[in-house]
């Protein structure tokens, strides 16, 4: 019987975090991945053992599902990061506006 991969978001697991089912990798550290020219067999191979098709593409259904919850969770990751640098940048502010966030 084959395995059907999903995704799942246990709320004291990863934050709480879509996830796929079984593993502590998040939709959102893959679509980052993505992102940042990565390939599927690239993204595949990091991991031990490595994803297997069928993970990467219940990932990117999710994200194409829930695209927003995904972009408000890698722009809340990224705040993280530029608030330790010299101010925030504008657009950097624009696009968190465009998510829904405030400027606070």
């Amino acid at each position: 019987m084959p395995t059907t991969i999903s995704i799942e978001r246990p709320p004291n697991v990863c934050g709480g975090d879509a996830r796929l089912t079984g593993r502590r990798i998040t939709v959102w550290m893959l679509v980052e991945a993505r992102q940042s020219g990565m390939d599927d067999e690239e993204i595949a191979a990091q991991y031990d053992p490595p994803l297997m098709t069928d993970e990467l593409t219940a990932a990117w259904s999710y994200y194409r599902d829930h695209e927003l919850e995904i972009e408000k969770t890698l722009w809340l990751n990224r705040a993280c990061m530029v608030e330790q640098e010299n101010g925030i940048p504008f657009e950097f502010l624009t696009q968190g506006r465009k998510l829904g966030f405030t400027d606070e």
